[in-house]
């Protein structure tokens, strides 16, 4: 079995034992607003469901990648 196809698998292990896990909208509504940055309830849980759809994509980039960034090409020759 592949490196990819295990971490897959247990990536998706984690998504139902971490569940409980979670931050909670109301901690990122309260760090936030301790930083200056005032939210709703709602437009915390639209940000924790983006950074926990992201999280699994750059922790997989990063495994790939031997933790070195990513090329990229910004226009530079």
């Amino acid at each position: 079995m592949s490196s990819f196809v295990l971490f897959h698998h247990s990536v998706e292990q984690q998504k139902t034992k971490s569940k409980d896990k979670r931050v909670k909208p109301e901690k990122v509504v309260q760090i936030l607003s301790d930083h200056g940055e005032d939210i709703t309830l709602e437009e915390a849980e639209i940000l924790l469901n983006f950074l926990y759809e992201l999280a699994p994509v750059a922790l997989r980039q990063h495994l790939c990648t031997g933790g070195k960034p990513a090329a990229t090409n910004h226009g530079n020759k």
